[in-house]
């Protein structure tokens, strides 16, 4: 984690809890589309990536991201660690 020299966040958001109202892809999509908007209004380093059951896993500079994302896919299925 090199890249974040003031150190990082970590959100990681469950995807199955939404597996009957979308698919792992859609969600996927969404969460990358709506990073891509943030970040043209910030300069800030992002990862979006899944784990290896399926959870998506964003890693941010500055916690602001998180907010964005929460309000967009309005749920309490993302948890943070710093």
């Amino acid at each position: 984690m090199d890249i974040f020299d003031k150190g990082y966040y970590v959100g990681v958001i469950n995807n199955k809890r939404y597996s009957k109202c979308i698919n792992d892809k859609e969600l996927f999509g969404i969460i990358k589309d709506t990073i891509k908007e943030y970040e043209k209004t910030v300069n800030e380093k992002i990862i979006i990536l899944t784990d290896g059951i399926g959870n998506i896993v964003i890693i941010g500079e500055e916690f602001e991201v998180f907010k964005c994302l929460e309000s967009k896919i309005s749920t309490k299925t993302i948890w943070f660690m710093q």
